[in-house]
């Protein structure tokens, strides 16, 4: 019974340590953000890149894999008879499902190698 609660104490411990390693780093990131020197046009040029440079490519990934599932949703539904669903189920997925995760990766990755380059 002992080493239970041993075993609970050293995990409690050890997760408040870690959600407190979190928090400070959280509260530093925050100071360093308003510190002066602040270059507002250094961080509106990063934005432009990140967001609005972003938009084509993500655009172009999106256009790609909607025509693709539509392509294989209505190959699928042609075996079924469900042909008029089709298009509501693909726009479905990919706004519920697939839009975020790839959104996100096509970001990762855009910005990743845009901001390696820089530092490289």
């Amino acid at each position: 019974m002992k080493k239970f609660f041993e075993f609970i104490g050293r995990w409690t411990t050890f997760i408040l340590k870690r959600t407190g390693e979190v928090v400070i780093l959280f509260f530093r990131t925050l100071t360093w953000m308003v510190r002066p020197p602040l270059d507002l046009k250094n961080i509106i040029n990063q934005l432009v890149e990140i967001g609005i440079r972003s938009f084509p490519v993500v655009s172009l990934v999106a256009l790609c894999i909607g025509m693709v599932s539509a392509l294989q949703g209505g190959h699928a539904a042609k075996y079924v008879q469900t042909m008029g669903i089709v298009a509501g189920g693909v726009a479905l997925g990919i706004v519920r499902e697939l839009g975020p995760v790839l959104t996100a990766l096509m970001l990762a990755g855009r910005v990743g190698a845009g901001i390696t380059a820089e530092l490289g």
